[in-house]
């Protein structure tokens, strides 16, 4: 999908995951460096590094992060959202 078909782009210097399927929001300012499935729900997100500042985080950490961040969505029953920024 084109970055113009996305209303708003994420432009942080940390890592983002962003959620499949969405045309809410895009990173084009991030590379992938992997797809990480909500063990309740099964929803995907891509998870990846700002390309010009990198992280100093593993993208073993960010998976372990990201899958915490959506078990406390379930756990309060809130659903997830389009993106998250992921500690850096």
């Amino acid at each position: 999908m084109a970055h113009d078909q996305y209303t708003n782009e994420i432009n942080c210097l940390s890592p983002v995951a962003i959620k499949l399927g969405q045309t809410k929001v895009c990173a084009p300012g991030h590379d992938t460096w992997c797809e990480v499935t909500c063990e309740a729900c099964n929803e995907r997100f891509k998870i990846g590094p700002n390309r010009t500042y990198g992280s100093r985080r593993s993208p073993e950490y960010c998976v372990r992060s990201l899958q915490k961040i959506l078990g406390g969505d379930h756990k309060n029953g809130i659903p997830h959202s389009n993106w998250y920024e992921l500690p850096d």
